[in-house]
């Protein structure tokens, strides 16, 4: 296997391991069950996900707590580099990733100079 297909491969590897925490949730008497979003106020079903703006992670309803997932930590040596994330897009599309570079020209062997 070539040194760069083994670059793409641990890239691949690397953006799997997301980052998640957990927060616990105390149950409301009104909404039995389900998640209350400390920020918002708003009432999540267990199973369900939910996203801020502005903000690259996910949250998920496993009441009695919540998962937040986030991205992961990118770690390249060169030629990968590390792409910024987008933050107008909702995760995971806004987290970091790991990219190579072509070489700037290649040789073609078949044309004599």
């Amino acid at each position: 296997m070539s040194r760069l297909s083994l670059l793409v491969v641990a890239l691949l590897l690397a953006t799997a391991a997301a980052s998640i925490s957990r927060m616990a949730v105390t149950e409301c008497p009104h909404h039995p069950g389900q998640c209350q979003d400390p920020s918002t106020g708003e009432f999540h079903t267990a199973g369900s996900e939910w996203y801020h703006q502005g903000e690259c992670q996910k949250f998920t309803c496993a009441f009695p707590e919540i998962i937040i997932t986030g991205c992961p930590s990118i770690d390249v040596e060169p030629p990968c580099f590390v792409v910024d994330g987008d933050p107008a897009l909702t995760y995971p599309a806004c987290c970091p990733a790991g990219a190579c570079s072509r070489p700037a020209h290649t040789l073609d062997e078949n044309v004599i100079a």
